[in-house]
């Protein structure tokens, strides 16, 4: 059993997969890691690229035969993952595999969830999209403001707590995991320009992300006792 599964979910990334793969093995050089990608429903080679490092490398290739979305590639990752640690990557590099090493020393450490907090050097209007969107996730749901960055997707975890968290298609699907942990840590990283494709930013998007944070809170009040999370943060 590995110590480490780091679950990548890839949607036409083929020219991406070398780097990808060279990157995280460079990083976790001496841990003992998987590296899944899971390819949803690529119309190019991304799980024939991923599949020509079986050999080379810990990876393992899981394939949607059509495109279900990033949320399901994530569950699909989660399934077959065997590490007692489980980390998500974006096969894009934007979250640089580098910091796994740190985050997962932290976790090591005794933190049940490690969060990346991004220095964050896009273009300006991609910044000003991601501030708004943290401080909205801080404004309706209180818990989160324990957290520097509640809205990051990288993030590193027991793999107890990841089982006890199901998933749903939100723009950001780690909120609920955040809110779940008992002892988390923080690491910041540097965000890296996206090496192909755009920013799927739409403004009907703030819509529907008001509409899942408040669907959040609403089961967040139900299900967990009060004093949970200010007793977390005296701790």
């Amino acid at each position: 059993m590995p110590l480490l599964s780091v679950v990548v979910p890839a949607y036409n990334e083929e020219s991406n997969i070398t780097a990808l793969v060279e990157r995280v093995a460079s990083a976790l050089s001496g841990v003992d890691y998987e590296l899944i990608i899971v390819d949803d429903g690529s119309a190019d080679n991304t799980a024939d690229a991923a599949r020509k490092f079986e050999g080379k490398h810990p990876v393992r290739v899981a394939r949607h035969q059509h495109n279900r979305g990033k949320v399901e590639a994530l569950k699909t990752g989660i399934q077959i993952a065997r590490g007692e640690y489980v980390a998500f990557l974006d096969a894009d590099m934007e979250y640089p595999p580098e910091a796994l090493p740190t985050m997962l020393q932290k976790a090591i450490q005794g933190h049940d969830l490690v969060v990346s907090v991004r220095v964050d050097t896009r273009p300006f209007h991609r910044r000003i999209v991601s501030s708004g969107a943290r401080h909205l996730a801080k404004l309706v749901i209180h818990e989160l403001r324990r957290y520097k960055d509640p809205t990051t997707e990288m993030i590193l975890a027991k793999r107890d707590l990841i089982l006890q968290i199901d998933l749903k298609n939100y723009i950001k699907p780690f909120i609920p995991v955040l809110l779940a942990a008992k002892n988390p840590a923080e690491v910041e990283i540097r965000l890296s320009c996206r090496n192909s494709g755009k920013s799927s930013f739409r403004l009907r998007w703030i819509l529907i992300y008001l509409y899942e944070l408040l669907d959040l809170q609403l089961a967040n009040m139900s299900h967990k006792p009060r004093g949970t999370y200010k007793e977390a943060r005296r701790n």
